[in-house]
């Protein structure tokens, strides 16, 4: 189950996967899931008794942390840096920065591994902290819903061990708390110009990018995989909610037309601009449900990636914010 007592979550984007960073920054979440399996090897034989086995050993350590949170400003760039492109440079050269994520069809700039630590206050004088190098963001998931701030759902896993020990590598401090939120979201559809149109029909928003990462596990002498990989192609989906009052998305479902959908949310004022999340999403509907919400007749409708000619690829996201470097 998830653990929300948790006292503290720190990381640093890694180098070289897998070799443990000191923590750079405060990870702001709301829960978190440690998951930790050690695999059992029961040895059995024929003894003429119905003992099931009188030997068993430690086998395969898998290791990985999921989390969730509120979307902030400051931090969704370390996410992002993990999970869609990594050595991302933003543009401008007083805030607001504009930091631009778009994933590259091939392995350059592929996204980072970070090094995450946690500990949990549990009243006794000695806190035990937990340390994981290698995490890779399996799967990102960034939800949007009217009146609460836009939160994100991150699923890691990890090819080493899990350390204990009794402090953080480092303390760094906080960053600036600004949340996207989902009152500032407009979604925008349209069939040639993205963001020409804007749709207000629709009530939910929910984009997952899911990485099908595997554990590289081999003979080397260890319990532990040698390192995380990417053997098949990402997927980039978009769900919404909307508003049943036209048929404009099921007549694209039925001819499976491309779809260019922007959500962008405008926060605060931030120097002589403001604050900004946006996601470009380009995609066909691949399934388009009837449904009832509140005595509300809507449509939940998923849309599956496709690379756009014209932007080529299949989503980008657009972070500003008053940061000028992320680690």
């Amino acid at each position: 189950m998830a653990v929300n007592q948790l006292y503290k979550l720190v990381g640093a984007l890694e180098s070289t996967a897998g070799s443990a960073a000191s923590a750079t920054r405060v990870l702001y979440i709301n829960e978190a899931t440690p998951s930790q399996e050690v695999t059992s090897i029961a040895t059995t034989t024929l003894r003429g008794d119905f003992f099931e086995t009188y030997e068993i050993n430690p086998g395969v350590e898998r290791n990985g942390l999921n989390v969730s949170g509120p979307v902030l400003y400051s931090q969704i760039p370390f996410w992002l840096e993990g999970s869609v492109r990594s050595g991302v440079t933003p543009s401008g050269t007083v805030a607001p920065y504009t930091w631009t994520y778009s994933p590259n069809s091939g392995t350059a700039n592929a996204p980072k591994t970070f090094t995450a630590e946690w500990a949990w206050q549990d009243g006794g004088t000695t806190i035990p902290t937990y340390k994981l190098a290698g995490c890779a963001t399996d799967e990102l998931s960034i939800s949007y819903v009217k009146d609460e701030a836009v939160t994100f759902t991150a699923t890691t896993i990890a090819a080493g061990t899990l350390t204990l020990g009794t402090a953080f590598s480092a303390s760094p401090g906080d960053t600036t708390q600004i949340s996207v939120l989902g009152v500032g979201a407009a979604v925008y559809i349209d069939a040639t110009t993205i963001g020409a149109t804007a749709d207000t029909s629709v009530q939910e928003a929910t984009f997952t990018l899911t990485r099908g990462l595997v554990r590289r596990e081999t003979l080397n002498g260890t319990s532990v995989a040698v390192d995380t990989v990417a053997p098949v192609a990402r997927q980039a989906r978009l769900e919404i909610v909307r508003y049943f009052t036209n048929r404009n998305e099921l007549d694209k479902f039925l001819l499976k037309s491309e779809r260019k959908i922007r959500i962008d949310v405008t926060g605060p004022t931030l120097g002589a601009g403001t604050y900004g999340f946006q996601l470009d999403f380009y995609g066909v509907a691949d399934t388009h449900e009837i449904a009832e919400v509140d005595g509300v007749i809507v449509a939940n409708i998923t849309y599956r990636g496709i690379v756009d000619s014209s932007a080529t690829t299949d989503f980008s996201i657009v972070v500003k914010n008053n940061l000028a470097t992320i680690s």
